[in-house]
């Protein structure tokens, strides 16, 4: 039998998020997506919707860096050091980092989904 510990340190292996190291030398993690909790899920999915199309013609640079840096701050290991240090970075920084996140969990999702399965094979008998 598995323990949820165990499970969790696993999931953190096989999904791990993105290091970011400040200029004061401490640092955070950004977390992928799908290790967020039902509840950072639902504010993760609630911030992305308001974001604009990018066939938008009314697109605020001030409001799309508020609400990256927002996102941001919910993924990382620690919102407040993320907020603190991040809130003074342009768009720019903030969204690669955004697609760096973004792209470790579609990575490490692809690889979940064509992975090896485990157990018997199913045979299949014909009538």
């Amino acid at each position: 039998m598995t323990s949820l510990s165990e499970l969790r340190t696993r999931a953190n292996e096989e999904f791990p998020g993105t290091p970011v190291e400040f200029d004061d030398g401490t640092s955070i993690v950004i977390r992928t997506a799908i290790s967020l909790s039902d509840e950072e899920t639902a504010q993760f999915d609630a911030l992305i919707a308001t974001l604009p199309d990018e066939d938008s013609e009314n697109v605020s640079v001030a409001a799309s860096r508020g609400v990256i840096l927002d996102i941001l701050c919910l993924l990382a290991s620690d919102g407040e050091k993320a907020r603190q240090e991040l809130s003074g970075e342009s768009l720019a920084l903030l969204m690669t980092l955004f697609k760096d996140s973004t792209a470790n969990a579609e990575d490490a999702a692809k690889s979940a989904s064509v992975a090896p399965r485990t157990g018997p094979a199913r045979s299949r008998s014909r009538r």
